[in-house]
């Protein structure tokens, strides 16, 4: 039988990250979008179990002008940099940080899964590249 992997995206608040490395206007937020695998867990020493999530670009309520345009080209720089474990993400229904948009890889059984997962990250991150995440 065929298993489907199940791919969101996870807003994580960063707000305070930026922060400290420029000051930026009051009441701005800056938000890391994340692509994760729903329901796959990964063992490691201090985060068990643990989500890896992605870094698939960042978001903000800043206005357009100098400052949205320094930030963005910023985060773009820092986004493949920010590849991370994070806490397990169970509550897929109910968490707002979580996208109710996903994307569905079905895995062929007669084929590598180790080759098919890694294609099914990429299809994963191409799908919400061209199809931003809807939040709550």
């Amino acid at each position: 039988m065929a298993q489907t992997l199940t791919f969101r995206c996870f807003r994580l608040d960063e707000t305070v990250v930026w922060s400290f490395r420029d000051p930026i206007p009051p009441k701005t937020k800056i938000f890391g979008i994340y692509l994760f695998c729903v329901g796959e867990a990964t063992y490691v020493a201090s985060l068990t179990p643990s989500s890896w999530l992605e870094c698939i670009g960042y978001e903000t309520n800043a206005p357009d002008g100098p400052f949205r345009d320094f930030l963005y080209e910023e985060c773009c720089g820092h986004c493949s940099e920010s590849d991370h474990y994070g806490p397990f993400i169970s509550d897929l229904e109910n968490d707002p940080r979580v996208s109710h948009s996903s994307f569905d890889f079905e895995m062929d059984p007669d084929e590598d899964p180790e080759q098919q997962r890694a294609e099914a990250w990429a299809t994963a991150r191409e799908y919400f590249s061209g199809n931003a995440p809807q939040f709550r």
